[in-house]
């Protein structure tokens, strides 16, 4: 029993059961507000592009171009052609190039190096090894940004965006050709760079072993030829020089001699912009300092690169052009107009006492049409009369008998 002052729980006056007030459930709009306001930031970002960059840009990191860094595919079809003497034809190389770009855009620096070192075997240009040391420099790798920044300048020493690059990353110059012999360099892998015209001053140690390798590019397009020149400092060494491709293949070109305190040289004529090693050691353990210098005789004629029927040069009637067979490997190709005079006379002046001038003419459809006849004496002139219609290209190929070089003027009447 209850107290009579006292009411049960849950009833009313008079013991009537009191009805308890049902609670009112929120709208479902108002519990799911999250799931709406989410939508709403979707469809908006869709609607607004702002939008979903704002919303992306925590989860999703973005990374600016590196600095000094080249993203311009214009500019390596521009050096191509410019070191090697003809268009990039090749269409996946430029695709790479700009892969390299987009990966570096990403901040995925290892893949986009991987990939221009690709670039660099087919497209060895300066765009593409700065670019390198531009990565190598972000990803903590400094001798191998050295390295790539050394390509570059062995290749054209002012090169703007690589010295802007040594500054802003303070390697000074670091990259800078070498002019001192730096060991060990007794073999490809650990060559000395050098650049054309700069001289290095080295030493052959009494090591019998001893072997100093240097790294050097031959100049851009047009071919040229190559003077490799060693003074000898030390009455005790009797030099030898050979020379390696870059595949350290030996080339023909080689020198030495067995009398000690000689200096030698050779003259060599690489592709454009090829890299050469060039090896110097001492004859029967021979010792001793010397200097080596590789220069640029810029021998090339005016009209080069015209060494294909595809890069005649254009020429006049009547016109005299002043030309040479640089070397054995050296030929020149002309094209010109045929007059309503129904033939030419084509006119090999030789302005030299080795060239056996030697002439091939092509009709218009570029095909052999004929040649002169054969000279044998060094220093003679030719003459050669064919028959032309008047407003067609004709083509002509001047090159040396029996490997014979030198200057001549050519004339078409």
């Amino acid at each position: 029993m209850l107290p009579s002052d006292r009411k049960p729980i849950g009833f009313a006056e008079g013991g009537i059961p009191r009805r308890r007030k049902r609670r009112r459930s929120s709208p479902w709009y108002s519990r799911y507000s999250w799931l709406l306001l989410l939508l709403l930031l979707v469809l908006a970002g869709i609607s607004y592009p702002w939008v979903s960059t704002w919303w992306s840009s925590p989860h999703t990191p973005r990374y600016q171009p590196l600095p000094g860094y080249i993203t311009d595919a214009g500019l390596l079809r521009q050096e191509y052609l410019r070191f090697q003497g003809k268009p990039l034809g090749d269409t996946d190389v430029e695709h790479e190039f700009d892969s390299a770009s987009d990966s570096m855009n990403r901040g995925e620096f290892s893949s986009s190096a991987a990939l221009l070192e690709n670039v660099a075997r087919i497209a060895p240009v300066p765009v593409v090894f700065n670019n390198l040391g531009v990565l190598a420099v972000k990803l903590g790798d400094g001798a191998r940004a050295v390295g790539a920044f050394r390509e570059v300048l062995s290749r054209d020493s002012q090169y703007a965006i690589t010295r802007q690059n040594l500054t802003r990353f303070k390697l000074g110059a670091s990259a800078d050709p070498m002019s001192r012999e730096a060991e060990p360099n007794g073999n490809d892998q650990n060559a000395n760079t050098i650049s054309l015209g700069q001289p290095i001053e080295a030493e052959i140690s009494l090591d019998v072993n001893d072997i100093d390798c240097f790294r050097v590019v031959s100049p851009p397009s047009p071919r040229d030829l190559l003077l490799v020149s060693l003074a000898n400092h030390s009455a005790t060494l009797a030099p030898r020089i050979r020379l390696y491709d870059v595949d350290d293949r030996p080339l023909d070109w080689s020198k030495e001699s067995d009398q000690e305190g000689t200096s030698i040289s050779e003259t060599i004529s690489p592709p454009p912009n090829a890299v050469l090693y060039v090896h110097v050691e001492g004859l029967l353990g021979s010792a001793g300092a010397y200097s080596l210098t590789v220069s640029a005789l810029k021998a090339f004629d005016a009209f080069e690169p015209n060494d294909d029927i595809l890069d005649a040069t254009r020429i006049g009637l009547d016109q005299a052009v002043e030309a040479n067979i640089m070397d054995a490997q050296d030929t020149d190709y002309y094209s010109f107009r045929g007059s309503e005079r129904g033939s030419v006379t084509v006119e090999i002046k030789n302005r030299s006492k080795n060239l056996v001038p030697a002439l091939t003419t092509f009709s218009p459809e570029m095909t052999n049409s004929g040649s002169a006849p054969k000279l044998t004496v060094p220093g003679s002139d030719l003459h050669y009369t064919m028959k032309v219609e008047n407003g067609k290209s004709y083509f002509l190929q001047v090159w040396g008998e029996a490997k014979t070089a030198g200057d001549y003027t050519l004339t078409i009447h």
